[in-house]
Order: C-alpha cells, then structure tokens, then sequence
C-alpha cells in the first residue's frame, strides 16, 4: 500500500474521543451535529481530517464526522495484504 495512503487511513481510524471534546469545550452535541466552539482551522490535526459535513447557523458553526470504523476495517484488510 502506498505509504500517503495508510498513514491517512491511520489518522481517519484514530477513534473520536467525543466526550474528552466535550469537556474541554471544543464541541458539543447538537442533535445529529456537532457544534464547534473554536474555528475549524484550531480543531486537533486528526480531527479535521474526519469532517464529513459542515452547517452554519445563526448560533455558529456545526459538522458531522465520518464513522472511523470504516477506515479501520479499510487498513486492517490493507495491513494483511503483501506489498506489490
């Protein structure tokens, strides 16, 4: 596997700790969404990477993150498979 690609897939199946988020004020829940309270580009480096969709509001902005566990099940069948 190219080496730019697992490293990506590493970062997109790191678990989202959402409830450390929670604590520390970075977001909050907002029925299906996540509220931002900092601007995007302040959010953790592998946090980012995982914004599936993004809203603004009058009360600021709000994301949906992609499910990790798709990446996860994407680089354990990589890590199996020999390099060609």
């Amino acid at each position: 596997m190219n080496e730019k690609i697992r490293r990506e897939l590493e970062i997109l199946a790191q678990p989202i700790d959402f409830v450390a988020l929670e604590k520390s004020g970075i977001i909050s829940k907002a029925g299906a969404w996540y509220r931002l309270h900092v601007p995007i580009f302040k959010l953790p480096d592998h946090l980012d990477a995982k914004i599936r969709e993004v809203s603004y509001d009058s009360k600021g902005t709000k994301v949906k993150f992609y499910n990790t566990s798709r990446a996860e099940k994407l680089l354990k069948k990589h890590q199996r498979r020999p390099c060609s």
